[in-house]
């Protein structure tokens, strides 16, 4: 297998910005859960480089929700990849995690992976 050498996971809320650059969600998500997507995306995007596998990263207290869907996408981009295909993936996030985020339409959205 290729190694990876960066991941991009972020959220986006319905204007497409980011949900780890917005820092009145990152209140909300400290005030409710002690943790907020700055934080937790970035271990989980740190993690996947050096474990190379997201199975392997572990998930941060109080954002469970948000490892498995960066688990479940970034299999899909990693099988992507190896097919050859390193386009952006966009996945609608379910109803489920809408209402953890305020009902706003959230994307889930790996920028493109290097692959060595």
């Amino acid at each position: 297998m290729e190694k990876l050498l960066l991941s991009d996971y972020d959220n986006f809320n319905k204007d497409g910005k980011r949900k780890s650059e917005d820092a009145e969600y990152e209140k909300q998500m400290k005030d409710k859960v002690k943790v907020g997507p700055a934080e937790y995306f970035k271990a989980y995007n740190v993690g996947l480089v050096d474990k190379q596998n997201p199975s392997d990263v572990e998930a941060v207290a109080g954002a469970t929700n948000a490892h498995t869907s960066f688990v479940e996408y970034a299999n899909k981009l990693i099988e992507a990849a190896q097919k050859g295909d390193t386009k952006e993936i966009k996945v609608a996030a379910p109803k489920r995690l809408k209402i953890i985020f305020q009902k706003n339409r959230v994307y889930a959205r790996f920028l493109l992976l290097e692959l060595l």
